[in-house]
Formats: structure tokens, sequence, C-alpha cells
């Protein structure tokens, strides 16, 4: 199946890890539907990450909290996208979250991955 240009750019900027460029690759799409919690997830994932990269903890939790419950009833897959290993990522992420000591690192302790629809 065929999806909206925006979904494969963000991809694209997500694997680049350009995570801000990614969340506003999905923006205006989100903006167009009712209330797509499922493109909501993947905006805030990828917000995640920009708050790892700006090695900010408290709202890198929150965005990851709003991930996960967002994206759980889209699992295991939707729009061609292993949307479990999405969740499984972010699990992992927010555990890992709690460990990393004052004044570390976030990106230290919290990897990117790759992601990539498949259809």
């Amino acid at each position: 199946m065929k999806y909206p240009e925006q979904y494969y750019r963000y991809f694209e900027f997500f694997n680049n890890e350009e995570f801000w460029e990614s969340h506003e690759a999905l923006e205006e799409l989100w903006k167009e539907t009712d209330d797509d919690k499922f493109l909501r997830g993947l905006i805030v994932f990828a917000a995640a990450f920009v708050h790892v990269q700006r090695n900010n903890p408290s709202g890198c939790g929150k965005v990851l909290d709003k991930c996960i419950d967002w994206l759980t009833p889209f699992a295991p897959r939707h729009w061609d996208l292993d949307v479990e290993r999405v969740l499984t990522h972010a699990r992992f992420c927010r555990a890992k979250l709690d460990l990393v000591p004052p004044g570390g690192q976030l990106k230290d302790y919290l990897p990117f991955i790759k992601l990539h629809p498949e259809g």
C-alpha cells in the first residue's frame, strides 16, 4: 500500500538522526486528521530523540510515555510498520532513562534505531 509522502520522509529524516525534521514531516499530515494517535505516536517518538540530543531527561520521559500510550493500540503492525518494535524500543529507552545518573548524557544510554515501513 502507498502512504502519504510525509510518512516516508519521516523515516528518511529519522534514520539520518534528524529527529526535529522527522517530527515536522508528519506534523502537517497529522493536523489534517481528526485525531490520528498513530501519527501522534510517531511524532512524539521522534520528539523523544530531540530531547536525547538536547540532553533533556524530563522532556524525553514525558514524550516517551505519550508515545507508548498512543502507539500501543496499533501494535503489532500498522501502515506497514512494525509498531511492536517501536514500542519495545520506546519502553527500553523509558526504563533506561531512570538509570541515567545526574549530569549524564542521554545519548550514552538511549540508543537510536533505524525504522522502515515494510510493505
